[in-house]
């Protein structure tokens, strides 16, 4: 049925239907089949003005681990509120900093390596000291400050697993023999 829904009004009806009712996994298959269906700046644009639909899809990728999708949703989410802002004056997803900036953070837990996790947290760092204070984003400004702080924590942790694991790996340790265990005594 999905595919009697061909022109862009259709979509956006079937979009606003699922949003309508309070089935995630409906609202999700809905999101997923319109994604497949048109270019990428029209679908986010599409669900951004649908904030249930921004959360489903938000939590989509955040589940299926698909961190630099997330990343690039909630840039592009980000960059449509500052365009709806400068027009309305008003924001529809007020929490978009702090969700990107969580994004980025899971990402950095992701990594395998410890110099590659130190890198992306610099990136959640940076990223939270760019927001400018007193910017249409304030209300989400003391989270982005416990981000930076709980980043600056984990990077003090990481810092001192990097040098514990370089004393580690540049240390052989050799088992002695075992003494007065009376074995091999005749």
């Amino acid at each position: 049925r999905l595919y009697n829904c061909r022109t862009m009004e259709q979509k956006r009806r079937l979009l606003d239907a699922a949003s309508d009712m309070c089935h995630r996994d409906t609202l999700l298959i809905v999101i997923l089949w319109v994604q497949q269906t048109v270019k990428r700046d029209l679908f986010y644009e599409e669900i951004y003005k649908r904030p249930k639909a921004v959360d489903v899809y938000a939590c989509y990728l955040r589940e299926a681990h698909r961190w630099e999708e997330l990343e690039a949703f909630q840039l592009t989410i980000r960059m449509l509120e500052t365009r709806t802002q400068d027009k309305e004056g008003s924001l529809m997803h007020s929490r978009t900093p702090a969700e990107l900036a969580l994004s980025i953070f899971l990402r950095a837990l992701s990594q395998d390596r410890v110099e590659d996790q130190l890198v992306v947290i610099q990136e959640v760092i940076d990223f939270c000291s760019e927001i400018p204070r007193g910017s249409l984003w304030e209300p989400c400004q003391k989270e982005l400050d416990d981000m930076v702080e709980t980043c600056d924590r984990w990077q003090s942790l990481l810092e001192k697993q990097a040098l514990i694991e370089r004393v580690d790996s540049s240390t052989i340790h050799e088992a002695p023999p075992p003494r007065g265990l009376g074995w091999g005594w005749k």
